[in-house]
């Protein structure tokens, strides 16, 4: 059995749409409010969320999407994982999620809501285990998959990682 393999039985991790493999850990039980939100959400939504989240070997990718709620990214353990954002601004960059802070990686990286991202399992690597943190809280109502057709024309200079992370129906 691949160190992964242990990992995803031994946490309990599922198969996510985006790619790779999740758990979700604590949800908070304090709500806010649709009035104490912006016009974005649809209803109240809990305050955080914490989830478990895998890619490996076998699942390398984490398709871009966008979410409605700042996400944050924490290694806890393997890595490098490559994070690609696309700005709402029209800015883009790709983080490396990593433990080498001599080499520019960090161990936590924030995605602003309305960022598109995707991920990609460093080639250095086997596998990156690492948490997400979203407020408020994950909702898959809040999730979007399917990439707008000018997303790479808007952010030209990374328009090979784009048709890579792309999710294919």
């Amino acid at each position: 059995m691949k160190n992964y393999e242990k990992i995803i039985k031994t946490l309990g991790l599922e198969p996510h749409p985006e790619g790779g493999y999740f758990k979700e850990t604590y949800r908070s039980d304090l709500l806010i409010s649709k009035e104490g939100l912006k016009n974005i959400y649809s209803g109240s939504r809990c305050a955080s969320t914490f989830a478990y989240f895998i890619l490996t070997n076998d699942q390398p990718k984490s398709f871009l999407h966008q979410l409605k709620s700042d996400e944050m990214f924490h290694l806890y353990d393997g890595g490098p994982l490559d994070v690609l954002l696309l700005y709402p601004n029209g800015d883009g960059a790709i983080q490396t999620l990593g433990k080498d802070l001599e080499k520019g990686e960090r161990p936590q990286t924030l995605i602003p809501k309305g960022t598109w991202f995707g991920a990609l399992l460093n080639r250095s690597a086997s596998y990156a285990l690492i948490g997400c943190t979203v407020s408020p809280g994950f909702e898959f109502e809040d999730f979007t998959l399917e990439v707008p057709e000018d997303l790479k024309a808007k952010y030209s200079d990374f328009s090979e990682m784009i048709e890579s992370l792309t999710f294919k129906k």
